[in-house]
Parts: C-alpha cells; sequence; structure tokens
C-alpha cells in the first residue's frame, strides 16, 4: 500500500513532468534519424551500443567508450555487414587498442560489444530498433527483453534504458499499459530517491522499485511513472549543482542562454 504524504505526492508530480520535458528535450537529436534507424540495420545497431556503456561511471566517460567502440563497429559493419560477427578472439573489432583519449576498453566492455553484435546478428533482419518498435507496439517486449538481457554485460537497467528510450523517440511512451516496468530503467540513484519519497520501503528490491513506481504515479497520481523515472535520473545528474539553486532559480533566463551555447556544451562536455 502507498503511504506518500501530500507533500510527497506534489513532488512525484512535478519529478514526473522534469521526465517528461527531459525524455522531449534528450530525444530532440536523435529525430533527424529516426527513420533511418527503422530501415538501417547498422545505424540501429550503433543507437542501440550507445546506450550500452551507461554503467555507472561519469556520463562523459561513458560517451567517450560508446563513440570510439561505435567508430569501431561501424567500419566492420560497412565492410562486412551481417553476414558474420567479428572474431573476438582476434579483436577484429581492435577494442584491446587505447582509445583517443588513451583509455582502454574495461574487459566487460569488450565481452559486451562482442556479444552484442552476436546477439542482434541473430535477430530477424539485424535490425534492433525496428524489432523494438515493432514489440512495443504489439504490447509484448518480453521476448526481445529477454534476448538483450542475456548479452554479457546488459542486465535490466541497460536493457530498459533502450526500449524507454525507443518508445520516447517513436512517441509511444503514452500507449504503454500493461508491460511498463520494462520501460523503467532502476539505477543507485532511482532507488535512492523512491526509497526517501516514500513509493517504495526502505528493504525494496529493484523490481519493487519498478513496480511501486507503476503503482504511485500511474494508479495512485495519475502521472506517468516512464516520466517519473526519468525525473529521479535527471535530478541525480544535478546533484553537484544543488548548493547552487538558489542561483540558477534567480537566473533562468540567463542560464538558458548559456545551456544553448554550442561554445560552452562541447567545452564542459569534453
Amino acid at each position: 500500500m502507498i503511504t506518500t504524504t501530500k507533500m510527497e505526492d506534489d513532488l512525484v508530480v512535478a519529478i514526473a513532468q522534469l521526465g517528461k520535458e527531459a525524455l522531449a528535450w534528450e530525444k530532440q537529436k536523435d529525430l533527424p534519424k529516426k527513420e533511418t534507424y527503422l530501415s538501417n540495420p547498422n545505424e540501429a545497431f550503433l543507437y542501440f551500443l550507445s546506450k550500452m556503456f551507461y554503467t555507472g561511471r561519469p556520463e562523459r566517460l561513458a560517451e567517450h567508450y560508446s563513440q570510439a567502440a561505435g567508430r569501431k563497429v561501424e567500419e566492420f559493419l560497412r565492410r562486412h555487414g551481417w553476414q558474420r560477427p567479428p572474431s573476438k578472439d582476434k579483436d577484429e573489432l581492435v577494442l584491446k587498442e587505447p582509445t583517443s583519449l588513451n583509455y582502454k576498453f574495461p574487459s566487460a566492455d569488450f565481452e559486451m560489444v562482442y556479444g552484442a553484435i552476436e546477439a542482434v546478428s541473430k535477430l530477424t533482419g539485424n535490425n534492433v530498433v525496428r524489432l523494438a518498435k515493432e514489440a512495443i507496439e504489439e504490447g509484448s517486449v518480453s521476448d526481445l527483453y529477454k534476448k538483450i538481457t542475456e548479452i554479457h554485460g546488459i542486465k535490466d537497467k541497460l536493457t530498459c534504458l533502450f526500449l524507454r528510450d525507443v518508445a520516447s523517440l517513436y512517441d509511444m511512451t503514452g500507449g504503454i499499459t500493461g508491460e511498463v516496468t520494462y520501460f523503467l530503467p532502476v539505477d543507485t540513484w532511482v532507488r535512492k530517491l523512491c526509497k526517501k519519497l516514500g513509493v517504495v520501503s526502505e528493504k525494496a528490491k529493484d523490481a519493487e522499485v519498478q513496480s511501486g513506481m507503476v503503482k504511485a504515479c500511474k494508479e495512485k497520481l495519475n502521472v506517468s511513472p516512464i516520466d517519473f523515472d526519468h525525473g529521479l535520473w535527471v535530478l541525480s545528474q544535478l546533484r553537484s549543482a544543488m548548493p547552487y539553486f538558489e542561483v540558477i532559480a534567480n537566473n533562468l533566463p540567463t542560464m538558458r542562454t548559456l545551456s544553448e551555447s554550442s561554445l560552452l556544451r562541447s567545452s564542459l562536455l569534453r
């Protein structure tokens, strides 16, 4: 039974609104390619792969590994297509070489990239985005979810992240009903904040956090648990800025101007 107070209910609604706006903003960069993802298996796989490096490491490091691996995978697929997966034993993708920033891929990422290509090479049409979209439309993502989570290094959080982003990109989140938990990635901060808000008990496991979000948001407050889940993640990314919230709130026009600067964005995210 949900026991959130009125104040906590207001926070849940506000966090869901934050998540809704963040999802709408974040998908903008992928909109020009949304049709390409459905027709081009290579581009679809690169989109999928870009989600698989968010394993708790700093976001800019995840992006660096994603881009470095993406370039190597793109070159292999350009030459060989989906006729065969690359040889892991021979390191055909050359992932053991240092990246442009002189980082080395962790062994888990090495295994994940090779395993992901092999898994997708066995899917009908080799287009993981199209298959995800079709599964969401049919209201049955469990089979695809199972195939993805069987890949080395890809578990519930990253699979839910991918499915959620596909649903968002193709404007399908509002129509998801019976399988909502497959679209709710749970990390340390989502789990922690759900407990602080009283959405779930202190001892709740990830599956209970997911079902608890559905009950608190959809059944009690009539807001999207998908939006709420993402709003929690956005808040977790802002934790280092918490001491400056008053300054930020008093300078919203200035903050918008700064956030829209490509020069600052490229410098700060480097």
